[in-house]
Parts: C-alpha cells; structure tokens; sequence
C-alpha cells in the first residue's frame, strides 16, 4: 500500500512538472520603447527591501536588461519595471526571481492566457487620464485631457492625423521602429 501511495504520489509530481513547463507565461503590463520594451510586474516572497534590491541588482547585471526600478505598487505589492530586449521572457524573469525562493504573484504576469491572482482591489487611476503610450517624435502631439473624453480622443486623433500627414518621413520611421 505504502508503494503504491509513493507512485501516485510520484507520478503527481511528474505530471505537474511537465504541465508547469509547457505552460505559456506572458507580460500582461508591457509597453514597447525605443529598443525593446518596458515591463511591469508583481513578485511574491518578498522578505525585506534588502531581498528586493538583491534582485534589483541581478536584474540589471543581466546584459538583456538595460534599466530598472523596484517600488511598491498601488496596491501595496512589490512591483519591478525593467526595460528588456526581446530575448527577455517571463520565464528568464522567472528564473532570476526563483533563485531568491520568490515568484510572479501572478495578477501581471499570465499563465496560458489567464490571470490567475486576480486584484481584488481596483488600480487607482486617474479617471481624467487614457493610458496611452508616450511618443517620441519632434513635436508630435500631447493628448490634453479638458474633462470631456469624447471631445479630447477626437481632438488628439484630429492632431495625430495632422501630424503623420505633416511628417510622413517621421511617421514611417516610428512605424518601423514599432514593427
């Protein structure tokens, strides 16, 4: 009996470790910069501040990784942002975190499509303000939010518009530069 608790015990533990390595991680906060990406996200385990800058250092030793912050979130989470190549994965992440005997909390980083540790508190944004994605281009219009969100999307895209048409050069350069 006690063989047979062992081997479903031990063919338990095989399974859950090949299903663990198939599965998909992504980024679910991440904004493409100028060479790479910016990604944000939330690590469980955490002891100390002390734990959280050792990470920080190991992160930003890595040659794949040009920039770093670590700080506390709105939510009262440790939360990374790095700047990344696209050899960086969560899965290389993961590895770097798993050497400290922490992890992704899982509510920014996805598991086969799904968030699995849902925010049970909303993130505090600022209502008057759409995420949007900060252009750099010689003067390429700002999004200026008046109150009216209907009349400021129309406004900034009326401004786009004038601007790829007045720049097509810089507009296809920005094109690429995101491709």
């Amino acid at each position: 009996m006690k063989n047979l608790v062992l081997f479903v015990f031990l063919i338990g533990l095989f399974t859950n470790s090949v299903y663990s390595q198939n599965e998909k991680l992504e980024f679910t906060h991440i904004k493409p910069i100028n060479k790479g990406f910016t990604v944000y996200f939330h690590v469980a385990g955490i002891t100390d501040e002390a734990q959280a800058n050792e990470i920080l250092d190991d992160f930003l030793a890595d040659n794949n990784i040009s920039w770093g912050r670590h700080f506390i979130s709105i939510e009262g989470k440790h939360r990374y942002q790095l700047n990344i190549n696209e050899f960086v994965t969560p899965e290389y992440i993961r590895k770097i975190l798993n050497v400290y005997g922490t992890d992704f909390d899982f509510s920014t980083v996805s598991v086969d499509g799904k968030i699995l540790n849902k925010s049970t508190s909303p993130i505090k944004k600022d209502s008057q303000q759409s995420e949007r994605i900060k252009v750099e281009a010689p003067n390429f219009p700002e999004y200026k939010s008046t109150g009216n969100k209907i009349e400021d999307d129309e406004n900034y895209r009326t401004e786009k518009e004038k601007w790829i048409n007045e720049n097509p050069e810089e507009y296809n350069k920005l094109i690429k530069e995101i491709e």
